[in-house]
């Protein structure tokens, strides 16, 4: 190498150096310039304070953490918990009636995820009837899956979804512990304030109101020394809403051998299983139902913080919410007596019967009136107490005692009144002809084949069964908790946590089934309703209700065109069952 070439320094080295100089010689004028108290702190908030918060929590967090910030939140139209919280990864809900309901985290279903409320552990009391179905006739009150719909987004600082154990998390989420993190007044200073209002509009809606309100609001005020803070957030929901529904009660298997003791050398079999011992599958009953709901929600929390002094500082709050659903049920269903007279089956390695078709000779289409009303109440009384001993230990204790209930909240004290109600086919016991239903498209479609080829339904001749689905669910859920841990900061990238947590819990189910004879299975009384309740029965058309699809009707005459119309009645479950209990 000759010695005397010289490094050629280029534009950018001598920026390089330039830079690298400037680092050296700036301490210098700092330390010359005279030292200024009024120094300017530039403080990121809003949307983009929310994404940095976020990022901050998940990289500072022991194990794998996600997180969704009030700006967050603020930016979707979520009605309640639930709805904002399936915007995390990982994270799914279940809707009943349209809502957000409960969570799945990583596939591990409700009951298997954990709910802390500013890291208490909340109870729960769920029992899910209003909007289940079927069923919600065989639900009881043993669940543990924590329902969002009763919290909605008003005052929420941001959510937290632990999806790996920690020492410090109380135990009971496999699938996720979700931390519901709530304002407190001496985060912010002065008074702040927001309203917050939006309606809902809900096409589905037939008796009730198709536009609801939602209204929510917070209130937080500090002191000017920032030692004494109070808040308060609240919000009001109603909403209304209906769905119609295709399904039946059951269906059975049973060998092949065995379904054929359930058809004469008459009856007409498609595609038949080649082997006795084959098993398939057959429906119990086919039935439409059209259900209308009503829900009503309130929740807040009142907020009081002091701090004496820097070290310390003290926080009580109460917690609660107020939760009625009702729904109201028409259900029209048909019953296979057996035998049947044609029978088609699918290629399934199961083979189900795709086609059924029987004699209706004196037959009649189940008409049962449901109501349901449950009142879910959560109420939480909770103590925080934050000591700094210095700089780098910090001493707290955590108090909660918490109550869940799920109460029933129909007429006369009952969570569903179900009261069984039949109407003969046509215009008497004797026009029957023939009933079938085909499951080979999207939704079942019925057909009765009448004599006279009347279909529509005549409330005067309605004749009662059976009350058999009258039952009063409650659970109650109570737990007391209390937490002492002390937190030691060792160094800028250790600390340590020790503490005790101690937590009682008692949970009390109550489930009581009634029934109660009316006119009898056989419809012994036809005109028994309207001869006790006058005018409690209307006409429904239910296939109106099924705008995408025809669910079968009735027939002009026997082997006729299909009307595409299928009609029931419609009346209040409480007024009636009032009304015939007594007569008996």
């Amino acid at each position: 190498m000759n010695p005397h070439n010289k490094f050629k320094k280029t534009l950018l080295t001598k920026s390089i150096s330039l830079l690298l100089g400037s680092t050296v010689i700036m301490p210098t004028i700092a330390q010359e310039s005279p030292a200024n108290d009024d120094t300017e702190i530039i403080a990121v908030t809003g949307i983009r304070g929310s994404l940095l918060n976020s990022m901050n929590l998940k990289r500072d967090s022991e194990g794998v953490v996600d997180a969704i910030s009030s700006e967050d939140i603020g930016k979707f139209p979520s009605t309640n918990l639930a709805e904002s919280l399936q915007r995390i990864p990982g994270v799914s809900i279940d809707r009943v009636n349209g809502e957000g309901s409960q969570i799945t985290v990583r596939g591990f279903g409700a009951d298997f995820n954990q709910v802390t409320l500013n890291g208490r552990t909340m109870p729960t009391a769920n029992v899910p009837i209003v909007g289940a179905g079927s069923s919600g006739s065989a639900s009881g009150a043993s669940g543990r899956a924590f329902d969002f719909s009763n919290l909605s987004s008003d005052g929420v600082q941001i959510l937290e979804v632990f999806k790996t154990g920690r020492a410090d998390i109380s135990s009971g989420g496999i699938g996720a512990t979700v931390n519901v993190v709530t304002r407190r007044p001496l985060g912010t200073s002065g008074m702040q304030g927001s309203i917050s209002a939006k309606a809902i509009h809900d096409t589905s809606v037939d008796g009730g109101s198709s536009i609801t309100p939602e209204v929510g609001g917070s209130f937080s005020w500090a002191n000017e020394d920032n030692t004494f803070g109070i808040g308060f957030f609240g919000g009001i929901s109603n909403r209304d809403s209906a769905a119609a529904g295709a399904t039946s009660s059951s269906w059975n298997v049973i060998p092949y051998s065995e379904f054929l003791g359930l058809t004469t050398e008459d009856t007409i079999i498609t595609n038949a299983p080649t082997s006795l011992d084959q098993y398939v599958t057959l429906p119990r009953d086919s039935r439409y139902q059209f259900s209308e709901f009503e829900r009503e929600r309130s929740n807040g929390q009142l907020v009081l913080q002091f701090a004496p002094s820097e070290n310390l500082s003290m926080t009580a709050d109460y917690t609660f919410a107020v939760n009625k659903g009702v729904e109201e049920k028409v259900e029209f269903y048909n019953w296979f007596n057996r035998p049947f007279t044609e029978v088609v089956f699918d290629d399934s390695p199961v083979p189900s019967t795709i086609f059924i078709k029987e004699k209706a000779i004196n037959k009649g289409g189940g008409m049962p009136q449901v109501m349901r009303a449950t009142k879910d109440e959560l109420s939480s009384f909770g103590f925080n107490a934050e000591y700094y001993l210095n700089d780098t230990l910090k001493i707290t204790f955590d108090g909660h005692s918490s109550k869940a209930e799920v109460t029933p909240d129909a007429p006369m004290g009952y969570t569903e009144i179900n009261v069984g109600l039949d109407h003969k086919y046509g215009n008497s016991s004797t026009d029957s002809a023939f009933q079938s239903v085909d499951y080979s498209g999207a939704i079942p479609v019925r057909t009765v084949e009448t004599i006279s080829g009347a279909t529509v339904i005549r409330p005067e001749i309605v004749a009662s069964q059976v009350a058999s689905g009258m039952r009063k669910v409650t659970q109650i859920n109570e737990i007391d908790q209390y937490d002492l841990r002390a937190d030691w900061v060792l160094d800028d990238g250790a600390n340590l946590t020790v503490g005790a947590n101690y937590r009682t819990q008692k949970n009390v189910a109550d489930r009581t089934d009634y029934q109660q004879i009316l006119g009898n299975w056989g419809s012994e009384n036809p005109g028994d309703v309207e001869d006790l309740a006058p005018g409690s029965l209307e006409t429904f058309c239910i296939s109106c209700k099924f705008n995408d699809h025809t669910i079968g009707g009735g027939t002009t005459s026997v082997g006729g065109a299909t009307n595409n119309e299928v009609y029931a009645v419609r009346g209040n479950a409480a007024d009636i069952f009032a009304a015939l209990s007594p007569a008996l």
